[in-house]
C-alpha cells in the first residue's frame, strides 16, 4: 500500500541544504489546502509548490508551530 505524507520543508539559501522538515498531521491537510492554490492539473497536491515566508508562517500557525524566516520554503509531496 503506498502511503502519501506532505510536508513544509525549508532549505538554507547559501547552502541549498533541507534545514527544517515538519510533517503535516492528516488532520490538519484539509485546513492547509484551503491556503495553498494547487496548479489546475494537479487536484491531490503531488507537486512541490514554493511558499512564501507569509504563507508559510498561515500553514505552520494551523499547527501552532513557528519558522525561521531566513529560509525557502516548499509545501513538498512524499510517498512510500
Amino acid at each position: 500500500m503506498t502511503t502519501v505524507t506532505r510536508q513544509i520543508v525549508g532549505y538554507d539559501p547559501d547552502t541549498e541544504r533541507v534545514a527544517f522538515e515538519y510533517f503535516i498531521p492528516v488532520d490538519k491537510w484539509i485546513d492547509v489546502v484551503q491556503l495553498v492554490k494547487r496548479n489546475d492539473d494537479d487536484p491531490y497536491y503531488i507537486y512541490n509548490y514554493a511558499l512564501d515566508i507569509s504563507l508559510t508562517n498561515d500553514i505552520m500557525g494551523i499547527m501552532g508551530q513557528r519558522v525561521a524566516q531566513n529560509l525557502k520554503y516548499f509545501l513538498e509531496c512524499e510517498t512510500h
